[in-house]
């Protein structure tokens, strides 16, 4: 692995000469390489983790023949409803950037799993607003209890100050996130 971490920063910054200042320009290039590396590795097994606790958790409420229906797009529907507190079609349509005929199938799929409800406005009857079922309401919620029990493992790792830091840490990448500046 360093000596890849070596290649790629003689390719990147053309840094590599036999002199002193060179060498210690090489140091902190492949120090940082090194732990990008590992904090890539550790994003992504920790991510690959929640996602495997998740499907633990459908497979728990789904039927076989519920689970072969049911897929990775469903599940972020579903999640968005969710967070979205009970919205209306037009505003899942916009939230997911969907047309019409992809949201009008999602919601025929959703509802023949019994995960979601249509219901019809009161006060104008072209509006319906989704709800979450019971079984849907498990699925997303699982998650959050997943989210909690990892949340506490990172509070006892954390002093109260470093809790602190990493709460600040992450709110700025949910931000940085929601404005769409990590892509």
């Amino acid at each position: 692995m360093a000596c890849i971490c070596i290649f790629i920063i003689k390719l990147q910054y053309k840094r590599f000469t036999i002199g002193k200042s060179s060498h210690k320009n090489l140091f902190i290039n492949l120090k940082e390489c090194v732990v990008k590396i590992v904090l890539v590795k550790n994003i992504s097994y920790i991510a690959n983790y929640l996602w495997k606790e998740s499907i633990r958790n459908i497979n728990t409420i789904l039927s076989d023949n519920e689970k072969k229906k049911f897929n990775v797009a469903d599940y972020y529907y579903l999640t968005a409803i969710y967070y979205m507190g009970n919205p209306n079609i037009g505003e899942i349509s916009k939230a997911l950037e969907l047309t019409k005929p992809a949201i009008s199938a999602m919601i025929k799929r959703l509802e023949s799993g019994e995960l979601i409800i249509k219901r019809q406005s009161l006060e104008d009857k072209r509006v319906y607003y989704l709800d979450l079922t019971d079984k849907g309401k498990k699925i997303v919620e699982g998650d959050s209890t997943l989210y909690s029990s990892f949340t506490d493992i990172i509070r006892n790792l954390t002093t109260e100050e470093q809790m602190k830091d990493v709460e600040c840490l992450l709110q700025e990448i949910v931000n940085i996130i929601k404005t769409g500046e990590a892509e």
